[in-house]
């Protein structure tokens, strides 16, 4: 497995509180996201149609094609990398799922 520098996962953070962390996630043509790793379990929802190529830590990718108001489920410690693919500029919200410790009884 090759060593990554990794960076943010998405643009910036929306929100974030004791059960979320809500990023903005915005690629322009051409433009690829940090190497990221997600250490919860999340999903994004596109906002903004999007071509895009992901990128997997064992080199591996595939290409997607997103429409808006879609909704995809990621891997927990998946590291990744997205680029838009497209021409024109690719938008998403990422919402990182924390994990809540049960409470005794």
């Amino acid at each position: 497995m090759p060593d990554r520098e990794l960076g943010n996962v998405g643009s910036y953070v929306l929100l974030e509180n004791d059960h979320v962390r809500v990023w903005q996630n915005d690629l322009e043509p051409g433009e690829s996201s940090d190497w990221h790793l997600h250490t919860t379990n999340y999903l994004f929802v596109a906002t903004v149609h999007g071509d895009l190529k992901v990128e997997f830590n064992d080199d591996s990718f595939q290409v997607m094609e997103i429409q808006p108001g879609q909704v995809v489920m990621g891997d927990k410690d998946s590291v990744h990398q997205l680029t838009n693919v497209g021409d024109k500029r690719y938008a998403s919200v990422i919402i990182e799922l924390k994990q809540q410790e049960q409470e005794s009884a």
